[in-house]
């Protein structure tokens, strides 16, 4: 009987009764929780990733507006340089263009 029950799978089918078990059902529960299982930690898992991909969105949006203050500070500067420039270098052209106009004169 032993035998039989071992080389059935597990499956035994008492002549007596008409009562069938079989382990196949006991497996499936336990495959059943632990599926469930897997599915609780894949779901916490994209928790975090989800709070990972919020946190990096943030840092990215506060990394571009970092570098657009810089680009518009470094426009500003830019700006300033270039109206000082202008300011100065009038004279120093007039200057630079009076000597270029008499130098001719000079040989004379």
């Amino acid at each position: 009987m032993l035998l039989k029950q071992h080389f059935d799978g597990g499956n035994s089918q008492k002549l007596g009764e008409k009562k069938f078990t079989s382990n196949t059902g006991n497996m499936s529960i336990n495959t059943i929780e632990l599926l469930n299982q897997q599915l609780a930690i894949k779901d916490t898992q994209i928790k975090e990733k989800d709070e990972q991909l919020k946190s990096m969105q943030k840092l990215l949006d506060q990394s571009q507006q970092l570098q657009l203050m810089a680009e518009r500070k470094i426009e500003k500067f830019k700006a300033i340089t270039s109206k000082q420039s202008k300011h100065d270098n009038p004279n120093l052209n007039n200057a630079n263009d009076l000597k270029q106009k008499n130098a001719w004169w000079h040989f004379w």
